[in-house]
């Protein structure tokens, strides 16, 4: 069902030759009205034969209501929203009670406020509309014969591919909204595979998205393009993986990108898995060799063996193993921040995010910068030695660590 909401016109404007009618005509609106002579654009809606069906809102002064028969030039059912000065809380409240029903809201705001305020409105109703609503806003501009019906619609993708952009920007996150193109199709996809920690998706969506946005700022969206170039600022990490970029150096990037959106918890997750995917890729160069893949079981397995090397209590491995005990104690931090923004706090930390802040850094100087691990390791045999001694004593029930398990007893003859 289509409803129209229509402002009621204050004061109707002096008609050309004394008549009491303006020549209305539609540009892109003829499925919502008529062309033809009309009081107000409220009347050419109201008269319009395509409109019988239509039920009818209209927003006015109590002064304006009483003086309807001077501003119709046929009687129709209405409803009337009160609007009294300025009080766009009452009247957006009003608007939305009338519209739940309804599958196309047509907005006529020919003659309706111009403010910052009524346009932050007109946003605001657009998100409070459920998916599949349609709303189109028309507007009855002065020609020099007399008015031309064209539809505001830029208008409303204007207001939506700024919302959509400022979520992002602000959460990674992207409402649902009615757009339906490729730009808005590949910031969702990016947004929702981002807060899935599918990172790997993220990385096959990202120049798709770069794309689209560095060709929508420089055409439809060229107002916004500023705002655009700070977005893609901050994924310019994406730019910089190639295949041969570690897993871990990704991940930290991630984690880092993360704190500053505030989202610690994904933040210190990403930090700790990056740890051992850095204890993987030293191995790897130093010991294991460059034909082993990647997976979340050999994973598990080197995150293990630096918890049983990292174990100052239980193994005394002396000297030799003091940077597996630095990155272990920077493990261990940073799961103590993790677990505590998991579980419920009754004495929750609010420097937390300074913690984690510190941390990050922690990893960048000893991780990123320094590689402590792998010169630790440029002492092979003993290396190897315990990471045999490991693999002897590791038991496991997963089926993604058993095969793991066996191929890494393989390549080091266990």
């Amino acid at each position: 069902m289509r409803k129209i909401i229509s402002f009621l016109q204050t004061r109707p404007q002096k008609r050309r030759a004394n008549k009491d009618t303006s020549n209305y005509t539609t540009k892109n609106c003829k499925q919502i009205v008529q062309n033809g002579e009309f009081i107000t654009s409220t009347d050419a809606l109201v008269c319009s034969e395509i409109n019988k069906n239509a039920k009818f809102a209209f927003v006015g002064s109590q002064d304006e209501f009483s003086n309807t028969e001077n501003l119709l030039s046929q009687q129709v059912d209405f409803k009337q929203i009160l609007a009294e000065g300025n009080d766009y809380k009452e009247l957006f409240k009003n608007i939305l009670e009338i519209i739940d029903d309804e599958d196309e809201i047509i907005i006529d705001i020919t003659h309706s406020s111009r403010d910052s305020v009524f346009a932050a409105m007109l946003s605001s109703l657009i998100h409070r509309l459920r998916f599949n609503q349609k709303l189109i806003l028309i507007h009855a501009k002065p020609t020099e014969n007399g008015y031309e019906f064209v539809r505001l619609n830029q208008y409303i993708d204007i207001i939506e591919y700024s919302f959509a952009l400022l979520s992002f920007k602000q959460y990674i996150k992207v409402p649902n909204l009615s757009i339906d193109d490729d730009f808005y199709r590949n910031l969702k996809r990016f947004s929702e595979a981002f807060l899935s920690n599918q990172i790997d998706s993220c990385r096959k969506i990202y120049p798709k998205l770069k794309e689209s946005l560095e060709t929508e700022k420089e055409e439809s969206l060229l107002f916004l393009s500023e705002f655009i170039d700070d977005i893609l600022d901050e994924l310019s990490f994406f730019d910089e993986i190639t295949n041969q970029t570690p897993r871990y150096q990704i991940y930290f990037n991630v984690a880092v990108f993360l704190h500053k959106k505030g989202y610690f918890l994904n933040s210190s997750q990403f930090l700790i898995e990056a740890i051992p995917c850095y204890v993987f890729d030293c191995l790897k160069s130093q010991i294991l060799g460059e034909d082993i893949e990647f997976s979340q079981g050999i994973s598990d397995i080197c995150g293990e063996f630096l918890k049983y090397t990292g174990n100052k209590s239980t193994f005394k491995l002396g000297i030799n193993f003091q940077k597996f005990c630095k990155v272990s104690d920077i493990r261990w931090s940073i799961s103590n921040i993790r677990n505590r923004l998991t579980h419920i706090d009754i004495d929750f930390n609010h420097n937390l995010e300074n913690e984690l802040e510190n941390l990050l850094y922690s990893f960048k100087k000893n991780i990123i910068t320094n590689d402590i691990l792998r010169k630790q390791i440029t002492e092979q045999d003993f290396t190897k030695n315990q990471f045999i001694k490991f693999l002897k004593r590791y038991k496991t029930d997963r089926d993604n660590q058993k095969a793991v398990l066996e191929n890494l007893k393989m390549i080091l003859n266990v």
